[in-house]
């Protein structure tokens, strides 16, 4: 990986984030030094800009920051370390360093497997159950030669999900759901 660490005077910005519940834990910075001993010990080490000198997240407080993967960003200055915190993030003492719960969404599931389905209708491997779905889709479609009179048949004959109406379950009926302010 490139990593432009000249550009600030041999830092880089690094953002941590909750590999399992995206959160945004948050944000220290690495030299090479750190980045490197992140790599061998799979657990974050920053740069202390206040103390000079390198300091592994967890080392006193036994709330590591175990490595899941790096990312760089386009510019190759500014890392995304998703991580598995064992404890608090922050040294207050709270989840975050912006006093935040680091809680799962139990909606956020639903994106993950709305990329996934995505994805696989876009690659349509063979075997798969989405393929095998979205082709009896189709078949049936043209089978009954039906017109796209619906938001779902438009958006099973372009082949986007993406354009489909959301719908609430709230009621005994569906209706487009509304946002409510």
């Amino acid at each position: 990986m490139e990593i432009d660490f000249e550009k600030m005077d041999g830092l880089v910005p690094a953002i941590i984030q909750d590999a399992i519940t995206k959160n945004v834990l948050m944000l220290g910075f690495m030299n090479k030094e750190a980045y490197d001993k992140t790599i061998e010990t799979k657990k974050v080490t920053f740069w202390s800009r206040s103390r000079n000198c390198l300091w592994t997240k967890g080392e006193t407080s036994g709330n590591f920051l175990n490595l899941v993967s790096i990312q760089n960003d386009c510019d190759n200055d500014t890392l995304l370390i998703k991580v598995h915190p064992d404890g608090p993030t922050c040294h207050k003492g709270t989840d975050t360093c912006w006093a935040e719960e680091n809680e799962l969404n139990p909606i956020l599931f639903l994106s993950e497997l709305q990329d996934f389905i995505n994805k696989r209708h876009e690659e349509m491997p063979e075997g798969s159950y989405t393929t095998k779905a979205s082709t009896k889709w189709h078949k049936r479609l043209e089978k009954r030669q039906l017109k796209p009179s619906s938001k779902l048949q438009t958006a099973m004959m372009r082949n986007s999900y993406m354009s489909l109406p959301t719908y609430s379950t709230t009621s005994s009926y569906c209706s487009p759901a509304r946002a409510y302010a």
